[in-house]
């Protein structure tokens, strides 16, 4: 089936710019092997090779080279690198997750559900190594496309001038994620330090309140009608007091502050134009302390290294995800809102029968299926492929 839509439905229109300039890489299903260090002259030499291998996974570099398809770095003759931001839900530790992942010891088979911990929970094992069985729910694929809208307006158009419906694309992982795109020349010579600045900008690290008017000789303390990080300062800190518990409070402001009272008075002040940031038992650790939990909270959250490392690969736009069957679509920015991967990230036709071993209820399209355990079952073919793919059903023996 991935052959067959290799064949037939694969587009040149879907790619990064420059193809004969990118390195690829593919994971293929005979072998397990991951190959990179590939390159292409034209999209037919690279159409024909994806169909006469049927890669289970293909990836193309952010970079542009002299020569792609050198073994090593130093060989390729670095040009340039595109601006790549990556999101995933898998970084969020979301409420869903507790539902509909699981984890499993692989040294002694202890199991549970949620996020893997860190070492295993049996006193008698301590096994850092676990198998874990992740689901693409639809709650976790809003928080993915919520945060990724996010990024895109909170920071990159707001702050960083760029225009989300000329100067970037998104792009759908094919699994719980989405990254950005940004091929502008302005941006492609940016080096390393620079992408780990933006980074930092991005996520708020080490960001220090002192120099945002948090000391005693500056003019004026942040508020909610300036730019730039003292806006996001005055507003998520008001956000938070406006929303947080009584006991989160108490964490950051001590038993030593009428809580109720600080919040009054604190959402009043920063519903102002002009505010004191001066109140009762509040110095400057504690206002450093509520700071740093608001930009933790609220900041925006992105796979670090792939925005930094100018020799990353990335997921192919037009492909298809090997663990899901889900297209890794590209979307302009004005398509974002509306794009649901259940439905717009499905490419197959037709039915299938496979034998479930377990899945929760999910959707494709408007069909919602399961939750089916030990089961054979005739589904229309993209949700087997899905199952298939996230090894939670087999063919019949009989196919």
């Amino acid at each position: 089936m991935f052959k067959n839509y290799y064949n037939s439905k694969f587009q040149e229109s879907l790619y990064p710019s420059d193809i004969q300039s990118r390195e690829f890489g593919f994971l293929y299903w005979d072998t397990n092997k991951f190959v990179r260090h590939l390159g292409f002259s034209s999209f037919n030499n690279l159409h024909n090779h994806i169909i006469s291998q049927s890669p289970q996974h293909i990836y193309c570099s952010a970079s542009r080279y002299e020569t792609p398809d050198a073994p090593n770095m130093k060989l390729k003759s670095y040009i340039d690198c595109d601006l790549i931001f990556d999101f995933d839900v898998d970084h969020i530790p979301t409420p869903c997750k507790a539902i509909h992942d699981k984890w499993t010891c692989k040294i002694c088979g202890t199991a549970g559900t949620g996020t893997a911990p860190e070492s295993c929970p049996s006193k008698t094992c301590n096994s850092k190594s676990f198998g874990e069985t992740t689901w693409e729910c639809e709650k976790c694929m809003e928080i993915a496309k919520s945060e990724i809208t996010f990024i895109i307006e909170e920071f990159l158009a707001k702050d960083f001038g760029l225009d989300p419906n000329n100067d970037l694309y998104v792009v759908f992982s094919g699994r719980r994620g989405y990254h950005i795109h940004v091929e502008k020349e302005v941006v492609r010579s940016l080096d390393t330090n620079a992408r780990r600045e933006i980074v930092d900008y991005i996520t708020g690290k080490g960001l220090i309140p002192t120099y945002h008017g948090f000391n005693p000789a500056a003019q004026s303390k942040p508020n909610i009608f300036e730019k730039g990080w003292r806006e996001r300062i005055a507003r998520w800190v008001l956000k938070f007091v406006s929303e947080a518990s009584k006991d989160d409070l108490k964490k950051i402001l001590t038993d030593r502050v009428n809580i109720e009272e600080a919040r009054t008075e604190i959402i009043s002040q920063l519903n102002s134009r002009n505010p004191s940031w001066a109140f009762t038992k509040i110095g400057e650790i504690t206002w450093n302390k509520l700071i740093q939990t608001t930009i933790n909270k609220f900041a925006g959250k992105i796979d670090q290294p792939v925005t930094i490392d100018v020799h990353r690969l990335i997921r192919l736009p037009g492909s298809l995800h090997g663990k899901t069957g889900f297209l890794v679509k590209k979307l302009a920015f004005s398509e974002l809102q509306n794009f649901d991967p259940f439905s717009d990230a499905q490419v197959f036709e037709g039915t299938q029968q496979i034998i479930v071993k377990e899945a929760p209820q999910f959707r494709i399209g408007n069909e919602y299926i399961g939750p089916l355990k030990d089961k054979q079952i005739e589904l229309n073919m993209n949700a087997a492929i899905f199952l298939l793919a996230k090894g939670l059903a087999d063919l019949p023996n009989d196919y």
